[in-house]
């Protein structure tokens, strides 16, 4: 009688665990659909944001060129409305190529990820230090230069492969260490 009482819960146990298992399988399909149906979703082109993005970024390419005569006086406003318009026009970009598919290009290939990632960190520095840090003038100059440099290299990057502009960045860099 012991011995079948103990049957009985085992068998409990394994019909609650199968039960268990399918219902963690139900909800690993589930998921699993709405990951791919997500992927698939920004993985596709939508002009509608790009044209949003760009209208934003023009917009604030207007703001900084009105702040350009200023440039000497104060260069934070034209660093945060520059970066501020480099940051849309690489939004509405992806959203041009698909979000997933742009930010495969930019950081999973070899070719384009030191541009990339001097782009993106010239960018979100400008922006933090415009936003809630204060450095000193020539430090925003400096950070407006390189990040003027580095969006070049990124344009140049784009409209020939990233070799080239790789090549031009390392013979720039060679250059100003010798």
């Amino acid at each position: 009688k012991m011995f079948a009482k103990k049957e009985d819960e085992e068998v409990a146990l394994t019909e609650n665990t199968d039960e268990g298992e399918s219902l963690l399988g139900k909800s690993k399909e589930k998921l699993s659909d709405k990951i791919s149906k997500t992927k698939e979703e920004y993985s596709k082109p939508n002009y509608y944001m790009m044209c949003i993005f760009v209208i934003v970024g023009t917009l604030f390419l207007f703001a900084c060129m009105t702040c350009l005569p200023f440039l000497l006086i104060s260069p934070k406003s034209f660093n945060l409305y520059f970066a501020m318009s480099s940051a849309s026009y690489l939004i509405a970009v992806s959203f041009y190529y698909g979000p997933l598919n742009y930010l495969h290009k930019l950081f999973c290939s070899c070719k384009t990820l030191p541009i990339t990632l001097l782009y993106v960190g010239s960018m979100g520095g400008s922006l933090y230090f415009s936003l809630w840090e204060s450095v000193g003038y020539l430090y925003t100059l400096g950070l407006i230069a390189v990040h003027a440099l580095s969006l070049f290299f990124f344009i140049y990057q784009a409209w020939t492969s990233g070799d080239k502009a790789q090549e031009k960045l390392k013979e720039m860099v060679n250059g100003g260490v010798q």
